[in-house]
């Protein structure tokens, strides 16, 4: 009964019958530093596929049987140290304490992965190289970008099994087609929607998006009194600065900017004084007490005010 139970068990749980010692073994794949999630998942799975050990990613130590829990404790411990040293130097403290490949392929998923911000970015990408309509190098590597956005999608947004799943489906992608093409003055509400965890659909994006002010509105009338009274303005100032307007005109030499009774060639030129004064015109009521109390010949300040 023991035996039979052991063998059943372990049927469902492969372990491959053949260990080698994996913690020299060096890997020619980018460290992860946090930027290169997508392509360092993809060679860490790849390489434990080939190896047979792809299942300590996903597996704790409590659904393995009984009897090969010591020999699976010790694998994924050296496959464990494997993993770490693939991990960038200034990323080491954060997984330090994980001692499993699970732990720290959970871990590290969790930090760096949004599949509603690399759905966004796979939809990006496509419609960036299309929209282009130029090879950016040979026919063969446009088409290599292309399939290569093509698995991702299809990672991210697998096909669906039934009718109604394939509506959401698509409705999740028109979603991120929707945020692509909002103008830059909503990029605070696309990150927050692309900041979800969960994938949203089309109608709940929506939603979302109608109760955003509308940042394209403005108040033609108001705009339109504010540039009516600069022109206003501007036409007063380039008329008062119109040349000879509003001057007086000397009828003994002809000169503008004064008359004849104030002709330096007829009367002559007033004293500084004198001057001083006629820069600041002195009311009538005023003159006699003001002319009292200014320096100079009163004979001849008084001849010039006449």
């Amino acid at each position: 009964m023991d035996s039979s139970a052991t063998t059943n068990a372990s049927s469902t749980f492969p372990i491959p019958e053949h260990y080698t010692n994996y913690v020299n073994v060096h890997l020619s794949i980018d460290k992860l530093d946090g930027k290169n999630y997508d392509t360092w998942a993809s060679d860490i799975r790849l390489w434990l596929k080939s190896q047979g050990y792809v299942n300590h990613l996903t597996t704790s130590v409590a659904n393995v049987p009984e009897n090969e829990v010591s020999r699976w404790l010790k694998i994924d411990a050296q496959l464990c140290m494997v993993l770490k040293s693939t991990i960038h130097s200034s990323l080491k403290q954060i997984f330090s304490s994980y001692e499993t490949c699970s732990e720290i392929w959970e871990h590290a998923k969790l930090l760096y992965t949004n599949d509603t911000q690399r759905l966004y970015g796979v939809c990006q990408n496509l419609l960036h190289v299309v929209a282009s309509k130029r090879l950016d190098g040979t026919m063969s590597e446009y088409l290599g970008k292309i399939h290569a956005l093509f698995h991702d999608f299809n990672e991210l947004l697998p096909p669906a099994s039934t009718p109604s799943q394939e509506i959401e489906q698509r409705s999740k992608f028109f979603m991120l087609l929707a945020l692509y093409g909002l103008p830059d003055d909503y990029s605070p509400v696309r990150d927050q929607i692309l900041g979800s965890p969960v994938v949203p659909t089309l109608t709940s994006t929506s939603s979302t998006l109608m109760r955003v002010p509308d940042k394209s509105h403005i108040d033609i009338s108001t705009s339109g009194d504010d540039s009516s009274a600069l022109v206003s303005q501007r036409d007063d100032r380039t008329r008062s600065r119109k040349p000879n307007k509003g001057r007086h005109k000397c009828d003994h030499c002809g000169k503008l900017g004064h008359k004849i009774d104030r002709s330096y060639a007829l009367h002559g030129r007033p004293p500084k004084t004198a001057a001083v004064v006629q820069a600041t015109p002195v009311p009538p009521s005023t003159m006699d007490s003001t002319s009292s109390d200014i320096s100079g010949p009163p004979a001849i300040f008084n001849e010039f005010l006449k």
